[in-house]
């Protein structure tokens, strides 16, 4: 069976969540452009990744079973067992029967929520309450960290895709672009909502959260880390400062966002360039569109958060940034 450019371009634009749909799968809006759900294969409930490209192109991966990124026919391919001219035409017909016998629907295609700046000016002043701070602690995030990111309480921001309408206490990390301004805010729950631990108002792609607690090393032989999570590139920053590590952070937020421009232009300044990702293969991706960068995972399973709690996360900086 042989396929021209053209049917293999125009199958991977074809809308992944159509498949999705009727193979069981939920999926729920993460950003513009970026949903996750659970794995029709595995079980996991937040573990399939299904994203939206400039160009068009949709793309998914699983972070238990298929942790490589794929397109739309490779989606086929992986449930039905296709080959993948089978699959290409399967995704142009538009009709393959997929193996779900009680398929559940996506999530509607309702724009994100727009940020809007003024809401800033009233959420900076609110102080992260009791129960919040105690959250932090738990997490060995200590008050300096916190104001130095700031943090502040959202005391009844709404739970994700609930009827009726659930509210729940957050802490608030906002996104800051490299001009100053808070673009977007994500909301971290104090408990565990049902599927939910995190929410968002704004857009994130495209863009790197911490530029507001850069350092300033990139000309003075620092290094550069680039994370997943807010509160992982917390944590780093944290253990730079307490220890006088010289070393800035940025985040990526999802391990399903890729990496933006103006990260990898920021790293050709500095010394060294680590990318940490608990997967190797999204650390290599990464590292991959940043000159000279290293990719390493997170050590036995160990996230930046976890080796600060655990005491360990200055030593192990030491080690990767020399």
């Amino acid at each position: 069976m042989r396929l021209t450019d053209g049917e293999i371009a125009d199958a991977k634009r074809v809308d992944l969540r159509t498949f999705c749909e009727r193979d069981g799968v939920t999926l729920r809006r993460e950003s513009a452009n970026e949903f996750s759900g659970n794995c029709p294969k595995c079980g996991g409930h937040d573990r399939l990744h299904v994203i939206h490209e400039r160009g068009g192109d949709w793309r998914w991966f699983c972070r238990q079973c298929h942790e490589k990124w794929s397109d739309t026919p490779g989606y086929l391919v992986w449930r039905l067992g296709l080959s993948f001219p089978q699959a290409v035409i399967a995704v142009l017909d538009g009709a393959p029967a997929m193996p779900a016998s009680a398929p559940r629907p996506v999530c509607d295609d309702k724009p994100a929520r727009p940020f809007d700046p003024a809401y800033w000016t009233i959420a900076r002043g609110r102080p992260l309450t009791a129960a919040a701070l105690a959250y932090l602690e738990g997490r060995g995030i200590d008050t300096a960290t916190a104001a130095r990111w700031r943090l502040f309480s959202e005391l009844a921001i709404s739970v994700p895709d609930t009827e009726p309408k659930r509210h729940a206490e957050a802490i608030g990390m906002p996104w800051v672009d490299q001009t100053g301004q808070v673009i977007a805010v994500r909301y971290r729950f104090l408990a565990r909502q049902g599927d939910y631990r995190i929410t968002s108002r704004g857009s994130f792609t495209g863009h790197a959260h911490g530029w507001h607690a850069i350092s300033g090393w990139a000309h003075g032989g620092g290094a550069l880390i680039v994370c997943e999570g807010e509160i992982n590139a917390m944590s780093i920053d944290q253990a730079a400062q307490a220890h006088s590590l010289r070393v800035d952070v940025l985040s990526l937020g999802s391990e399903s966002q890729k990496m933006p421009a103006e990260v990898a232009d920021a790293a050709k300044s500095y010394r060294r360039t680590v990318v940490w990702a608990d997967r190797g293969g999204n650390a290599a991706a990464w590292a991959a569109a940043i000159d000279g960068a290293t990719p390493i995972r997170s050590p036995k399973g160990l996230d930046a958060n976890d080796l600060l709690q655990r005491g360990l996360l200055a030593a192990f900086l030491g080690r990767i940034i020399e």
